[in-house]
């Protein structure tokens, strides 16, 4: 598991409720780190998700850009309440979207784990994506792009940090609601682990 930095931006009171909370507004966690070279390989995000009520639209969980380039790595949960993970690099893009809805517009009684692991599998080769709910067997997931290569994922270019709560440092995409124990893996986790 790979440590995040400390730089939280946030003009609500700090609450010991143990995770952190988003406003919706201009809440987020700068990382500190691009970890461009861990998404150049296999790796894997852990989080615990809980969004707002009410909220509909996208909701970006974490996300990091190259700033006007091609080289794009986020998480979100889109207007009917799916899960994406996008990927972009060396001109190419590859985004992966859940079957099922897993947050509607009511409120989520509970926390929702989502574990999203990412195989480069090398040179022209597409790489594996899995999305893991709640310590399930990967769930059915679609795409409407698949064009990353191993060679392109290799060839990531992340200008800027990677951002808890908000797509990136030039969009005013925030997320409302809960977001706990985030951590990226340099390995691509399976059920057992």
């Amino acid at each position: 598991m790979l440590s995040l930095a400390s730089n939280i931006s946030s003009i609500q009171a700090v609450e010991a409720k143990y995770s952190a909370s988003f406003d919706g507004i201009d809440d987020f966690i700068d990382t500190g780190q691009t970890f461009q070279s861990t998404f150049r390989g296999d790796f894997t995000f852990s989080l615990w998700v809980k969004p707002s009520d009410g909220i509909s639209g996208l909701q970006f969980l974490c996300g990091s850009d190259a700033g006007g380039s091609n080289s794009i790595i986020r998480i979100r949960k889109n207007k009917n309440g799916q899960i994406e993970f996008e990927i972009q690099a060396n001109g190419n893009f590859s985004d992966f979207r859940t079957d099922t809805i897993f947050f509607s517009d009511g409120a989520q009684d509970s926390w929702t784990h989502i574990l999203i692991s990412f195989k480069n599998n090398g040179g022209a080769n597409l790489p594996t994506c899995n999305i893991h709910i709640n310590g399930s067997s990967p769930v059915a997931i679609s795409s409407d792009h698949s064009n990353v290569t191993g060679s392109d994922q290799s060839a990531l270019s992340l200008a800027n940090n990677l951002f808890i709560g908000r797509r990136t440092q030039q969009s005013n995409s925030f997320f409302e609601g809960g977001i706990d124990e985030f951590a990226i893996f340099s390995n691509d986790l399976d059920t057992n682990n």
